[in-house]
């Protein structure tokens, strides 16, 4: 019985913590597109 109730515990914060990661890795991956087409766009 406790043991399922960790598992469940535990996978529920696994999934949230991935989406967290997905989110703030999507974020710094657009932040630096943006940078760096914006750099290319002033160097030209």
């Amino acid at each position: 019985m406790v043991v399922m109730v960790v598992h469940r515990l535990f996978v529920s914060s696994w999934i949230f913590v991935k989406y967290m990661l997905n989110r703030i890795f999507h974020e710094v991956i657009e932040r630096l597109v943006i940078l760096f087409c914006g750099n290319s766009g002033l160097a030209m």
